[in-house]
C-alpha cells in the first residue's frame, strides 16, 4: 500500500496536534489538583491538633470523629500515623452502657430512652451505647407505666456497665371522698348570753385619788418650805440656828415624799385601769374596797421625819 508525502504530513500534524492537546489536559488538571491537595493537607493538621484537644477535655466521641479526618488517605504521613494510633486509644477509653427494662409483666424491649432530654432510641437491643465522660440522665418511657430517670456519673474507661430499670405498676386512682354533708346549725338558745362589761376597778379610783393628794402635798410642802426658806435668807441667813432651819428641811422632805406617793399612785392607777377584766354583771357584786392613805410629818430637834401610812380592806 502506498500514501501520498501529502497525506504523511497531514497524519503528522494531527498526531502533533493531539500529543500537544493532551499535554495541556495535564498541566490544567496538576493545576486544580494541587491546591485541593494542599488544602486536604491544612486541613488534616487542623484536625490532628483538634483531636488532641478533644482528648484533653474528655470529648472522646468528638476527638474520634477528628482523628477518623486525619487518618485518611492524602493526610501527610506523621499526621495519619498519630490519628491512627489515637482512633485505637480512644475507641479503647469510650465509655459503654448496656441498657435494660423490666416491668410486672416481664423483660420489656419496647422502650423509648432520651439521653439528656434527646430522643436516643425507642427500641432496646443488647447493643453497647457509647457516651461521653461526665454526668449524664437518662429518661426511659413506656406505657403506661411511669417514666423512669436515673442520673449517672459516665467515666472515661468504664465499658460495658450495665443499667436495668424497674418499671412498677400504676397505683390504683383513689375513690373520690365523699362529700360531707355539712351539719345544721343548733337553733340559737331563748337565753341570753351573759352581759360582760369591764367596770373600772375601785383600785383605780383609789390609786388616783392618792395621786392627786401626793400631788397636792408635794406642791403645798414645796411652795411652804421655799416661803420660810425664803424668809430666813432676808432675816438672819447665814447664821440662823438650826432649829430655825430643820422647818424648812422638814417640809422640803415632806414635798419629795409627797411627789413619790404621787408617782407610784399614778402608775398603779394606770396598771389597774388598763388590766381591769371582763365580768359578768353578776359577779360584778362584791365588797367593796376601802383604802385610806395619810401622810404624816413630825419635827424633832436636829432632823424631820416624814410618815406615810397606807390602809385597806378588800
Amino acid at each position: 500500500m502506498f500514501v501520498s508525502e501529502g497525506g504523511g504530513r497531514h497524519r503528522q500534524a494531527l498526531g502533533a496536534a493531539f500529543v500537544l492537546t493532551l499535554l495541556a489536559s495535564g498541566v490544567a488538571w496538576a493545576e486544580e489538583a494541587a491546591p485541593a491537595a494542599i488544602d486536604l493537607k491544612a486541613e488534616c493538621v487542623v484536625k490532628h491538633e483538634q483531636a488532641q484537644h478533644l482528648r484533653r477535655t474528655g470529648k472522646l466521641m468528638a476527638a474520634r470523629g477528628a482523628l477518623a479526618f486525619c487518618s485518611q488517605e492524602g493526610c501527610p504521613g506523621p499526621v495519619k500515623s498519630d490519628c491512627l494510633a489515637w482512633t485505637t486509644e480512644v475507641n479503647a477509653v469510650i465509655p459503654t452502657l448496656v441498657l435494660s427494662a423490666s416491668s410486672p409483666k416481664g423483660p420489656e424491649t419496647k422502650v423509648s430512652v432520651y439521653l439528656d432530654g434527646k430522643l436516643l432510641r425507642n427500641e432496646l437491643t443488647s447493643e453497647e451505647l457509647e457516651l461521653e465522660p461526665g454526668v449524664h440522665v437518662l429518661r426511659f418511657e413506656l406505657s403506661p407505666y411511669e417514666p423512669v430517670e436515673r442520673e449517672l456519673l459516665v467515666v472515661e474507661g468504664q465499658r460495658g456497665r450495665t443499667l436495668n430499670v424497674d418499671f412498677k405498676a400504676p397505683e390504683p386512682r383513689a375513690a373520690p371522698a365523699p362529700v360531707a354533708t355539712p351539719a345544721l346549725a343548733p337553733s340559737p338558745s331563748l337565753e341570753k348570753a351573759p352581759e360582760a362589761e369591764r367596770p373600772v376597778p375601785t383600785l383605780s379610783y383609789v390609786f388616783g385619788g392618792a395621786a392627786l393628794v401626793g400631788l397636792a402635798g408635794f406642791i403645798g410642802f414645796g411652795v411652804s418650805g421655799m416661803n420660810e426658806k425664803n424668809s430666813l435668807e432676808a432675816s438672819c441667813a447665814p447664821l440662823c440656828d438650826d432649829s430655825e432651819l430643820e422647818g424648812v428641811r422638814t417640809k422640803f422632805i415632806l414635798a419629795d415624799t409627797s411627789l413619790g406617793i404621787a408617782l407610784v399612785s399614778a402608775a398603779l392607777g394606770a396598771y389597774t385601769y388598763f388590766t381591769r377584766p371582763e365580768l359578768e354583771k353578776e359577779a360584778m357584786a362584791r365588797p367593796s374596797q376601802k383604802l385610806a392613805l395619810s401622810v404624816i410629818g413630825s419635827r424633832g430637834r436636829g432632823h424631820g421625819r416624814a410618815l406615810v401610812q397606807l390602809e385597806g380592806a378588800f
